[in-house]
């Protein structure tokens, strides 16, 4: 009794599988390579001048650029000011006039919630409000 019985494949089968990867491989490398030849011709074809195909002449070389001259930032000097003197005369301060008086605002609606408060069974309703807003009495602590 063996613990582990693997079967494997005859070995014609292997080399069978082998050849038949190794020409798919091939198969895969050389359409790549035709795929970037091509892509390197559309490369070239766009970077011919114009005209080229025609047999037209190519456009003139560019004449050598002049060089840019940099202009350096000078600061100018600013006009000089006269100083007045401290001692000299003050000018005469205005108070601007007072702002209008605003008018009356209208009366707000008081909240219904804060008319129920108010009222003289107004910690009734207080109490009762809490027990409805508040935390169920399960998970309240230290009351």
């Amino acid at each position: 009794m063996t613990p582990l019985a693997v079967d494997y494949p005859p070995w014609e089968f292997l080399i069978f599988a082998v050849a038949l990867l190794l020409g798919l491989i091939g198969k895969v490398v050389e359409f790549a390579k035709e795929i970037r030849r091509k892509s390197i011709e559309t490369q070239e074809r766009e970077h011919r001048t114009f005209g080229d195909d025609l047999g037209e002449a190519p456009e003139p070389p560019h004449a050598e650029v002049p060089p840019v001259v940099r202009l350096e930032l000078v600061r100018r000097p600013l006009p000089r000011r006269e100083l007045t003197l401290p001692f000299a005369e003050a000018p005469v301060v205005v108070r601007p006039p007072p702002p209008p008086p605003m008018a009356p605002g209208k009366p707000r609606a008081e909240h219904p919630v804060r008319k129920l408060l108010r009222d003289p069974s107004g910690a009734r309703n207080a109490i009762l409000l809490a027990e409805i807003l508040g935390p169920p009495k399960s998970l309240r602590r230290g009351r």
